[in-house]
């Protein structure tokens, strides 16, 4: 049987792409907020959920809005993480802490907008945006 098959090969195949997992992330969710005296700007509280192995891809489609008169891009960027990570909530703030082989990534902030789960998955592929503005 197929399934049989798949589910006696996940294991060994799950190793394998976690080793392709070469960087580290924080996982926070927030807890709250306080206004900061001086800017009196909300300033949100955030604990850690989780940290570890993980990979980030920044994909090449996004969009692109003026906020403020000001020109942003909203980067989507995949985050992939080994099964059996936590399943990150949506909102949740991912931040690359090590990056390996791309220091463009390190120190990277994303928030989850969709973390999809399946039965025979590899990997857990997290769909992440951050907002950049442009430098001008």
């Amino acid at each position: 049987m197929l399934g049989t098959d798949i589910a006696a090969a996940l294991p060994e195949l799950r190793r394998e792409s976690e080793s392709l997992l070469v960087d580290t992330c924080r996982i926070e969710r927030a807890v709250g907020g306080t206004l900061d005296p001086v800017t009196h700007q909300s300033v949100t509280a955030w604990d850690e959920v989780w940290s570890g192995p993980c990979r980030a891809k920044v994909r090449t489609e996004g969009q692109s809005a003026v906020v403020a008169a000001e020109p942003v891009s909203v980067l989507r960027v995949e985050v992939s993480l080994a099964v059996t990570a936590p399943a990150p909530h949506v909102g949740n703030r991912i931040t690359i802490t090590i990056a390996v082989n791309d220091p463009a990534l390190q120190d990277m902030q994303t928030f989850v907008v969709g973390a999809p789960v399946g039965s025979q998955t590899v990997l857990r592929r997290v769909m992440t945006e951050k907002a950049q503005e442009s430098d001008r």
